[in-house]
């Protein structure tokens, strides 16, 4: 899980420190809740497999002309994504 920082006006941490006390649930749980909800409003949740690759395809060479990267560069990417899931065994193949 990765940590993010948020910008809330004072009202907004008041009623989420209020709504902590009320349902039990941290201020952490709740942001998360609500950001879940605000994916599943969006449908970004369920992405299809050709929405994936789609996305792939269109990603493909945009570091192309970038002289700072370096392949183990790359390759650490590749097994950190592919420890992660986000990198199926078809796409680290190549295939």
């Amino acid at each position: 899980m990765t940590t993010a920082q948020v910008e809330l006006t004072e009202s907004q941490l008041g009623i989420l420190h209020l709504l902590s006390l009320k349902t039990g649930k941290t201020e952490s749980e709740l942001v998360k809740e609500a950001v879940n909800r605000f994916i599943d409003e969006f449908e970004l949740r369920e992405i299809s497999e050709s929405e994936r690759r789609d996305a792939i395809e269109a990603a493909a060479g945009i570091w192309k002309d970038r002289d700072d990267l370096s392949d183990e560069f790359f390759e650490a990417l590749r097994r950190e994504s592919s420890r992660s899931g986000n990198w199926s065994e078809t796409e680290s193949n190549g295939e």
